[in-house]
C-alpha cells in the first residue's frame, strides 16, 4: 500500500502480485502466475492479479511492473 499526493489530492494505492504471500513481489510469484495461466484458473484466486475473475495474460503486466519496482512489505 502506498499513499500518493497528486494535484493536492491524497490517493491510497494497493499493490497486487504477491501471489505466494512471502511479502515480496518478485520472480517467485511469476511461476505461480504461469501455472495459473496454464491451468486456466478462474474465480477468486491469488494469481488473479487484476481481479477480473480470470488468471490470464492480462495479469502479467501488473506483476511485471511491481517486480521491476521492487515492491515489498515493510512492518514497524
Amino acid at each position: 500500500m502506498e499513499i500518493i499526493k497528486t494535484n493536492g489530492r491524497w490517493t491510497l494505492a494497493l499493490f497486487s502480485g504477491d501471489i505466494n504471500q512471502d511479502e515480496n513481489i518478485d520472480l517467485l510469484d511469476n511461476g505461480d502466475l504461469d501455472q495459473g495461466i496454464s491451468n486456466f484458473y478462474f474465480g477468486y484466486m491469488p494469481s488473479d492479479v487484476n481481479g477480473d475473475g480470470n488468471v490470464d495474460l492480462l495479469d502479467m503486466p501488473i506483476l511485471e511492473e511491481n517486480i521491476t519496482d521492487f515492491i515489498y512489505s515493510i512492518h514497524p
